[in-house]
């Protein structure tokens, strides 16, 4: 019996102090989403200006675009610039 009631106990007690991420996918995010596939970087920056700042969608586009300049940059000045981010998105997410 013990062993029954354990693992339910230990349930509601991760699902109470758990909770899902504001993972709201507004227009704004679809459209950011869409304009970074098509590499209109500065279109999807601008659309993220009207999201939340504290939304993790945001903070998972906002990094997608930084990959995807990085990546056609090949910069290794900005990435020294953009590397801090990292912390604070994973923070949020």
């Amino acid at each position: 019996m013990n062993f029954i009631i354990r693992p339910i106990i230990i349930l509601l007690v991760f699902s109470i102090y758990s909770r899902a991420g504001d993972f709201e996918l507004t227009p704004g995010f679809q459209k950011a989403y869409t304009e970074v596939f098509k590499y209109k970087i500065r279109t999807a920056r601008n659309l993220l200006v009207n999201e939340k700042k504290d939304s993790p969608f945001r903070a998972y586009l906002e990094s997608y675009i930084d990959m995807v300049e990085l990546l056609n940059s090949d910069d290794e000045e900005y990435y020294e610039r953009i590397k801090h981010r990292e912390g604070e998105r994973l923070d949020l997410i």
